[in-house]
């Protein structure tokens, strides 16, 4: 046949055969035992009753049947030769999830056989809900003195019950009997025409038709009546369209009903492990990172642009926080040179700006301890064009810490995780808090995770280049800002010595100078540097940074004697007047 409904040669054959009632048929080895009957009155006998001593009590059977000259007491006995039946009562039943103990008295058997069948009837007990879910027919597994075990699944319950065990104590083989345990009604329609004539096939004693040829026959007429469903009985051959259209009926209804059992039954589990949870669903996997969604919402209003969500995968690098501040035209001179102060070159910095090439760990290092001394005035100039109004920022690198950067939600911050087994009550994602009590998860820090997330932190301790030093004030002309440097950007330092505090009447030093702005006794050219014009020393500044090639001292050392270095400097290459002060 096909299942691609183009038919095959062989599959027009066998539907041919059937749309000509030919081609199925009973098993020929069976009929060839069992015989062959089509109605209740007809019957050729197999071998199993032909070639033994079946064949006279058949005959008997039938001969008493259609005669009458016995009683219906004597032709019962004709057809329940080699059986008998016996009873005993129960006592108790023991009951587990996938078997049941049945405990018996030993007056007429102490022990049933493996493999044979029992009938129990009758079983009642007030301490079990439906006891009648023991009376049936049943296989003995195993067997010992007074008490014998079924495999079952019932689990009614365990308690002393009120019943009793029927068992055959004969040969069922010795006559054409049926065994003790028969107790099937027939087919619902038997092949009669005749609607009187469906009886059922028990009770199986002289009243019943069914049982003129004995017990045997019984195989020989059900196979018959399997093909001849709803056929007439002195037909030659069976109408194998009922029988094929059976099939036809039965797998519609099987069809129909698994289409929705099978439903019923993937919803158990329908896209388990594809979705986490409901927060998640309705708001785009944002409560998969902070569950304080307010809070959240309101540091994230705070950060402005400082969060490039579109690099969010790698999100806590230093280079990526670089892009970042380029993007928005924030690179300011101090950042500039704080990155050259780092040890990074021009094209380095151009390169990792760019994302040109592959940023190696030792340059991610270089650029957070450059972020680290970003404080102060320098840091303000760069969160102005971010439009980042968080608080309690100290360095540049603060864009770097979640604490920092989420000061009213870090608590919440998460690590969702993919689940790799199924069924978990946390569905397809796990949600690990990153910090627990004042430090971080250590869960997160557990094998099982590395294993699957990878170590996150880049190995070493970023280079902190001397000591954070003091504000750094930056200017830049108009139309410089957000350049990344230039010609027309220049720089002054921040308060330095030499400055002595001291009372304003006794100077440390002949000629020294008091200064109101500082409250302290100033070198005279130190001060008489102090009250330059403002345009005036940062052009100082910016000659001596180019001129010197000691930008890095300017910008990055908390040296004392900078600003000093910055005078004589100045004396000896702008005013030719060396130590005569202004």
């Amino acid at each position: 046949m096909s299942d691609t409904g183009k038919q095959s040669p062989l599959g027009v054959n066998v539907l041919g055969s059937v749309l000509q009632n030919t081609g199925l048929n009973i098993n020929p080895v069976a009929a060839a035992h069992m015989g062959q009957s089509k109605t209740y009155a007809s019957y050729t006998f197999g071998s199993v009753v032909q070639n033994t001593c079946l064949r006279l009590l058949t005959w008997s059977i039938n001969d008493a049947y259609n005669r009458g000259v016995v009683t219906n007491p004597v032709y019962d006995n004709l057809i329940s030769i080699g059986l008998s039946v016996n009873n005993i009562a129960t006592v108790s039943i023991t009951s587990t999830i996938a078997r049941f103990t049945v405990t018996h008295g030993t007056s007429t058997i102490a022990q049933f056989p493996e493999g044979s069948f029992v009938r129990i009837s009758g079983v009642t007990s007030p301490s079990i809900t439906n006891p009648q879910g023991y009376n049936g027919y049943w296989q003995v597994e195993t067997s010992t003195v007074g008490s014998f075990t079924v495999l079952s699944s019932l689990d009614l319950g365990t308690a002393t019950v009120q019943g009793n065990i029927f068992y055959g104590v004969s040969i069922p083989g010795l006559g054409n009997s049926k065994p003790y345990t028969y107790d099937w009604t027939g087919p619902s329609n038997n092949g009669s025409p005749t609607t009187a004539l469906r009886a059922a096939w028990n009770p199986y004693n002289s009243a019943n038709g069914v049982t003129q040829w004995g017990y045997v026959r019984l195989f020989a007429l059900q196979a018959w009546n399997e093909f001849n469903w709803n056929g007439e009985q002195e037909a030659p051959f069976v109408y194998y369209k009922d029988f094929c259209s059976s099939f036809i009926s039965g797998s519609a209804f099987v069809d129909y009903t698994n289409s929705a059992l099978f439903a019923m039954e993937a919803s158990k589990g329908f896209l388990q492990g594809t979705y986490s949870n409901m927060n998640d669903l309705i708001s785009a996997d944002i409560a998969g990172v902070n569950l304080a969604l307010k809070p959240f919402g309101e540091d994230l209003i705070a950060l402005g642009k400082a969060i490039n969500l579109s690099k969010i995968s790698t999100f806590g690098l230093p280079s990526v926080l670089l892009q970042t501040i380029r993007e928005f035209n924030a690179i300011t001179p101090s950042l500039t040179l704080a990155l050259l102060s780092s040890g990074l070159t021009t094209e380095e910095i151009q390169s990792i700006i760019d994302n040109a090439a592959p940023i190696t760990v030792e340059q991610e290092q270089k650029i957070y301890g450059a972020f680290l001394i970003i404080v102060g005035i320098d840091l303000e100039d760069i969160l102005v064009p971010l439009n980042c109004k968080t608080k309690d920022l100290e360095s540049l690198a603060d864009l770097l810490n979640p604490k920092k950067l989420f000061p009213n939600s870090y608590q919440s911050l998460t690590v969702p995780l993919y689940n790799a087994q199924p069924n978990l009550p946390t569905n397809s994602k796990t949600y690990y808090p990153i910090y627990g009590e004042g430090s971080v998860n250590p869960t997160l820090t557990s094998p099982a995770v590395i294993g699957q997330v990878g170590p996150q932190p880049l190995p070493g301790t970023p280079p902190v280049i001397g000591n954070r030093p003091a504000p750094v004030a930056t200017v830049s002309y108009a139309g410089s800002q957000g350049g990344g440097g230039g010609s027309d950007v220049v720089f002054s330092t921040g308060p330095s010595s030499p400055a002595v505090l001291l009372d304003k009447v006794n100077p440390p030093s002949p000629g020294w100078v008091w200064d109101e702005g500082s409250s302290s006794w100033m070198a005279p050219d130190l001060y008489a540097w102090k009250n330059l014009p403002t345009e005036t020393r940062r052009d100082v500044v910016r000659q001596y940074a180019t001129g010197s090639g000691n930008a890095s001292e300017v910008v990055i050392f908390n040296d004392p004697s900078v600003e000093q270095k910055i005078v004589d400097w100045y004396n000896k290459n702008v005013t030719n007047n060396s130590g005569q002060g202004y």
